[in-house]
């Protein structure tokens, strides 16, 4: 399921939001455009993917994976509940040098 955020006409954000198992789904792609960023719009949508996996899925737990060199990112997932789970997983594309991405979970409940 994507998730929009339009503002008339435009599309602003969006976020993609996935059942992973009966009680667990996963959150990516979010996404907001430049000129809206750092103004809750990200918060919003993931709040959005929150409840939605939670109210049609019944999942108790989102998952996210981020690259591990993103500190930022990392630091603004944590601020919104996220913890690092120690788990990785390779980056879908081989780079040169590769990536990794990490994993992050939240409990819904």
């Amino acid at each position: 399921m994507v998730l929009l955020a339009c503002e008339g006409a435009a599309l602003v954000g969006c976020v993609r939001v996935s059942r992973v198992a009966p009680e667990m789904a996963y959150f990516g792609m979010l996404t907001v455009r430049p000129t809206r960023q750092a103004g809750g719009l990200g918060r919003a949508l993931i709040a959005a993917a929150e409840a939605w996996a939670a109210e049609r899925w019944g999942a108790r737990a989102m998952e996210l994976s981020v690259v591990s060199v993103r500190t930022e990112l990392i630091a603004y997932y944590e601020r919104r509940g996220y913890r690092l789970t120690g788990q990785s997983k390779p980056f879908p594309e081989v780079l040169d040098p590769p990536l990794v991405l990490a994993v992050m979970e939240k409990p819904l409940a």
